[in-house]
């Protein structure tokens, strides 16, 4: 994340919204407002609309300065003290997502498994998580969290049911789409279990933890 404008939204933040939600929007938000391509929707996953219902929701204050010409990445560094040259072009002519589907089929597992169906900042956050799944690192890097935990807690309030799924601790990425597999009964994995597989350490475990890789070399 680009810690000068995690700040910024954090200090800016809707003092009745959930603590949680707002330090996870910040963190997603100020991760892609350094990426000098794409408006800030696209790279987030969201609609032009469902971003403002996020940034009136979580961060009226900046959200009351938008200007509809004004790109909202050079803006947030602005207000972060920051130079930035976005070529955004203001989010005009945004390119077509060649991974649609595929964030759709992502969108749907998550939406289908939310805690509350009413909640509306789920819906949101759906979209976030599914985005950074088509990215090649952890999904909580992908988001721009400080850690794995982040990711836990936000699935452990929005999304229960599938917290609850990953009782056994695979990564995020690699269980989502195991669900997707499941759902269209097609198996990739070769193995008859996963305790049997040698790709074991890949799935589960510490992102990136060098213990996890010494214990799996012991299996």
């Amino acid at each position: 994340m680009n810690r000068a404008i995690y700040r910024y939204l954090v200090s800016a933040g809707n003092p009745a919204a959930p603590v949680d939600d707002v330090h996870f929007f910040a963190a997603c938000i100020s991760h892609r407002a350094g990426l000098r391509t794409g408006s800030l929707c696209a790279s987030l996953g969201l609609t032009p609309d469902s971003l403002n219902s996020l940034l009136y929701r979580f961060f009226p204050v900046f959200a009351a300065g938008m200007n509809g010409s004004e790109c909202n990445k050079s803006r947030l560094h602005g207000l972060a003290g920051q130079d930035f040259i976005c070529e955004c072009r203001g989010g005009l002519q945004e390119q077509e997502n060649p991974r649609l589907e595929e964030w759709q089929d992502l969108n749907s597992l998550l939406l289908l498994h939310r805690t509350d169906p009413a909640d509306e900042t789920s819906i949101l956050m759906s979209a976030i998580i599914a985005n950074a799944c088509l990215d090649e690192g952890h999904l909580w890097q992908d988001l721009g969290l400080a850690d794995r935990e982040d990711l836990n807690s936000a699935l452990q309030r929005h999304f229960s049911q599938l917290h609850l799924k990953n009782s056994a601790d695979m990564k995020w990425k690699k269980f989502f789409y195991r669900q997707l597999c499941d759902q269209a009964e097609i198996r990739l994995c070769q193995a008859p279990s996963c305790n049997l597989c040698n790709e074991y350490a890949n799935c589960f475990g510490p992102d990136g933890g060098e213990s996890w890789d010494r214990l799996a070399a012991l299996r």
